[in-house]
């Protein structure tokens, strides 16, 4: 657990390579818990963190993955047993629309996952942050990524 928040891979946690992230990216996640503790979150499952040779799209330039600097998000699990799931539970997909925008009667299970997400956003923990909203590879997983050394940030 990182600040009481287990953050797993979906596939076998003890032999996995996507269980390792490089430092800055578990003090990011360390920086995260008190809000994801706060909305009683006690694990985060996800489908990536090092993935040697990533690359953006499989052909682009060199992912942050590559460098264990990103992690994909996928299932939120609550300390009563429920599952926040990102391919179900979050509402509002439109492409290209500002994911941390407040919605209208928005579904609470779509809610706490937006804000959780939109919550690290606004305390500039990640520089890049994808979110089903990007495109159809991101439909079932929010992208959390840093880039050190930078003074921007890319939420879509």
């Amino acid at each position: 657990p990182i600040g009481g928040v287990t953050i797993a891979p979906r596939n076998d946690p003890q032999r996995s390579p996507h269980a390792i992230v490089d430092c800055r990216l578990a003090l990011a996640l360390l920086a995260w818990a008190p809000t994801l503790r706060a909305a009683h979150i006690v694990k985060i499952e996800h489908y990536s963190a090092y993935r040697a040779n990533a690359r953006i799209g499989g052909r682009g330039p060199v992912s942050g993955h590559a460098s264990a600097m990103a992690l994909d998000a996928a299932l939120f699990h609550t300390d009563d047993g429920n599952v926040l799931d990102v391919l179900v539970d979050w509402a509002d997909r439109v492409r290209g629309a500002d994911p941390c925008t407040p919605r209208v009667e928005e579904a609470a299970r779509s809610h706490v996952l937006r804000t959780l997400v939109c919550d690290a956003v606004r305390a500039d923990l990640f520089q890049v942050v994808l979110t089903p909203h990007h495109d159809a590879a991101h439909q079932n997983h929010v992208h959390l990524e840093l880039r050190p050394g930078v003074t921007w940030s890319f939420v879509k």
